[in-house]
C-alpha cells in the first residue's frame, strides 16, 4: 500500500516537472456527475447498486500531443443497498427474517489517470487509466431495517443506524484502479467533455472481511488551458 502511494506521488511529480518544461499548455477545470456504486463481496449478503454524486477539480498536464496526466482531487458519495432474507422452522412455526437497508460512505478521492486522446475531426477521444486514492470524509454509516415474520405475520419491525467509522468500522483509507472512455469537443475557451468510468477497489474495507469498493461513474466537465 505504501509503495503504491509513493509511486503515484512520484509519478505525478515527475510528469509535472517534465510537462512544465516541455508542454506548457496545462489545463484546469471541473467535473461533476453520478456514481452507481456497490461492493464486491461473497454471499449471503446481496449488494445492489446505489446512486451518489461526484465532483472534482481537474489539473491536466500534457507530456505529448496525445498523452497527458490528469490529477482529480474531489468528493465522491459511495456505498450500496443490501438485502438478506432467511427462513426456518421454529417451534412448529415458519419464521422469516428480512434485513435490508443501505450503506452510506463519503470519500475525498484523488484519481491520477493517464490519458490517451486520439482526434476524430473536431472531436477528441478520451481513454483513461490509473490509480485512485480514497480518504473517508462525511458519513460512514449503515441504515438497516429488520422485519421478522411468523407464519406470514409481521411480529417485529426494527430500524437501526450504525456508525461505521474507525476504530470498529470501515477503514479510513482505500485505493484501487479506475479506467474510462469518453469524448471531448472544443469551445472558444477550452473543451467540454463527458466520460464513463469503472472503479475497482483493491483494499479490503475492513480487516476481517472480503468487502471491496466497486462501481461505475458518469460525469461531464470542462477544461480550460492556462498559458505558462
Amino acid at each position: 500500500m505504501k509503495k503504491m502511494i509513493r509511486f503515484s506521488i512520484f509519478s505525478a511529480a515527475l510528469f509535472l516537472f517534465l510537462s512544465h518544461n516541455a508542454f506548457p499548455q496545462i489545463s484546469v477545470g471541473i467535473r461533476g456527475g453520478v456514481n452507481i456504486s456497490s461492493f464486491k463481496a461473497p454471499r449471503p449478503v446481496k449488494f445492489n447498486s446505489k446512486a451518489g454524486l461526484n465532483a472534482a477539480l481537474l489539473i491536466n498536464i500534457p507530456f505529448s500531443p496525445k498523452f497527458s496526466l490528469q490529477i482529480e482531487p474531489g468528493f465522491s458519495q459511495r456505498g450500496s443497498n443490501f438485502d438478506m432474507d432467511g427462513q426456518w422452522n421454529l417451534d412448529s412455526a415458519r419464521q422469516r427474517t428480512h434485513i435490508f437497508g443501505k450503506i452510506l460512505l463519503g470519500y475525498v478521492e484523488v484519481p491520477l489517470v493517464f490519458q490517451y486522446k486520439p482526434r476524430f475531426g473536431k472531436f477528441e477521444g478520451i481513454v483513461s487509466l490509473g490509480p485512485e486514492l480514497r480518504f473517508s470524509l462525511g458519513p460512514q454509516e449503515i441504515k438497516s431495517t429488520s422485519r421478522t415474520y411468523k407464519d406470514g405475520v409481521l411480529v417485529e419491525d426494527t430500524y437501526t443506524e450504525y456508525d461505521m467509522r474507525q476504530p470498529n468500522g470501515y477503514r479510513t483509507f482505500d485505493f484501487g484502479l479506475v479506467g474510462g472512455v469518453g469524448v471531448s469537443y472544443p469551445l472558444q475557451f477550452g473543451r467540454i467533455f463527458t466520460e464513463a468510468r469503472y472503479h475497482y477497489g483493491l483494499r479490503r474495507m475492513t480487516s476481517n472481511s472480503e468487502l471491496y469498493n466497486k462501481g461505475v461513474s458518469i460525469h461531464m466537465g470542462i477544461l480550460i488551458p492556462i498559458k505558462k
